[in-house]
């Protein structure tokens, strides 16, 4: 049994770590700043941002719109784009890995148990249970930590866009 919480708690703390990699509702804030942003719009989005505290988005709309050249805004966006994919693509190995190790001690617990000489069905099958759960429960929380990986990387995509299309727009 400690096997199978181990492997599910490792893939949860992927998660955790995936569905933290941003604060906000990024496809919010891309329809904050609407299909034909401005700078006003940009402009008054980080001062909203900032009230909220220090977080990465702020980093992202201060470096759009302090950048003094587009060169010099696409390069400090690209380094925090960096940032969040790491972010994004923190433990990705840790769901396959948490599930083998659940069957593996499962089947380590079974082995030394035959080895004593106990190898009735009664001790086999929870010990093989337990296993299953294991690998089924890191498994499938590492499947929705991919899911919401995906999820997130699309929404950083169209409000970054939006945020650079701002950012390089004169308003009139």
């Amino acid at each position: 049994m400690l096997f199978a919480a181990m492997a599910v708690g490792a893939s949860i703390e992927r998660l955790r770590r995936v569905r933290h990699a941003t604060s906000f509702d990024l496809m919010a804030l891309a329809r904050g700043l609407g299909r034909h942003p401005r700078r006003a719009r940009l402009v008054r989005m980080r001062e909203l941002v900032e009230k909220e505290g220090e977080s990465w988005e702020k980093e992202v709309l201060e470096a759009a719109l302090e950048a003094k050249s587009d060169a010099e805004r696409v390069a400090r966006v690209d380094e925090l784009l960096g940032d969040a994919g790491a972010l994004l693509d923190w433990g990705a190995k840790i769901p396959l890995g948490a599930a083998r190790l659940s069957a593996l001690g499962s089947l380590a617990v079974l082995f030394f148990g035959l080895a004593e000489g106990d190898i009735r069905l009664v001790t086999i099958l929870p010990s093989l249970a337990w296993g299953g759960v294991g690998v089924v429960g890191a498994l499938a929380v590492g499947r929705e930590a991919d899911r919401a990986a995906v999820e997130i990387r699309k929404s950083v995509d169209t409000w970054i866009e939006r945020v650079m299309a701002a950012a390089g727009a004169a308003d009139i």
